[in-house]
Formats: C-alpha cells, sequence, structure tokens
C-alpha cells in the first residue's frame, strides 16, 4: 500500500498491513466488541483508515464511517443514532471535534486515536500502542474470526449528507 507522508510516498507490505489489521481487531474483540457491534470511523482517506475498516468488519461489527470533515452536531447524532460502542479517529482535528462532543454521546464506552494532538485526554486509547505487539498469533486469530463472518452480515452503515434520521 502507498500513501504519501508530506513530500514522500511511503509504503506498507500486505504483512504489515495484515499485522495492524490483526492487531487492531484483537484489541477491538479485547474491548468487548463483538458481532453486530458498531464502531464509529472518524478519519480522513489514510491507510489507517482501511485498516480500522477490515478490522471492524473482520469481527462482524458494523463500520460506521463518518465524513473526515463532519460538524460536531453531526457526529454526536451518527455516533448516537448508530448506538456505537467505540469510535476509532485518525487524526488531530478529528480528535478535537470528538473529544468536543464527547459528553454528549452515551453509548460510546472507548475512543481510539491514531495521530492525537497532545492535549489528548489519558483515558483515550492509542493505536499505535494496540497494535504494536501484533504478531503471527493475531493473524491467525483475525484469520479464523474473519472467517465466521456471513457474506450477508451486514458490514457499514453509511450516513448521508440528506439523511436526517
Amino acid at each position: 500500500m502507498l500513501h504519501k507522508v508530506g513530500d514522500t510516498w511511503e509504503s506498507i507490505t500486505a504483512r504489515e498491513v495484515l499485522r495492524r489489521i490483526a492487531g487492531l481487531s484483537r484489541a477491538l474483540a479485547d474491548l468487548g466488541v463483538k458481532t453486530g457491534d458498531r464502531v464509529g470511523l472518524f478519519s480522513t482517506n489514510r491507510p489507517e483508515w482501511h485498516i480500522a475498516d477490515f478490522a471492524i468488519v473482520g469481527l462482524g461489527a458494523i463500520n460506521v464511517p463518518i465524513y473526515f470533515n463532519e460538524s460536531p452536531e453531526r457526529i454526536t447524532y451518527i455516533l448516537n443514532d448508530c448506538g456505537a460502542k467505540v469510535v476509532i479517529a485518525f487524526g488531530e482535528e478529528q480528535m478535537r471535534r470528538l473529544l468536543g462532543c464527547r459528553e454528549r454521546v452515551g453509548a460510546v464506552e472507548h475512543i481510539i486515536a491514531g495521530a492525537a494532538p497532545p492535549e489528548t485526554p489519558a483515558d483515550v486509547l492509542r493505536y499505535e500502542s494496540l497494535i504494536s505487539s501484533a504478531g503471527d498469533a493475531d493473524v491467525a486469530e483475525y484469520r479464523r474470526r474473519a472467517a465466521l463472518v456471513a457474506s450477508d452480515d451486514l458490514a457499514t452503515f453509511i450516513y448521508t449528507s440528506g439523511f436526517r434520521g
């Protein structure tokens, strides 16, 4: 997977992408995420978005992507309406927006942050820490769990700009 960092294109091997997916999937399972649970994903288009998507869906959970530039009011509405148990956010601006509406989203039990601003509270879990120890056993477990997901299981809730509830 190629992605741009500043002015440079960097590559992530397929093996490394799978390791990160497996590590995040394990972390979500450890947080109690299971089949049918909703997980919010608030991020710009970046490798971690795709990693999180595979990690969520590979558990049989439902990905609820939130547009990267969404207003705090819409973020609050989406997370409350879908009943997200966990929210994953990548990027400083996304974390600031999410933290700005944190007190108004009742069902969210955990927030996972990647590339978070320095003022991010200590109780927010760090993506980098969650995936750092992932290895072959996590990949094998991810493959086992993902094989249990049925082809007709719900994978994603998409809230469009015209959605009013």
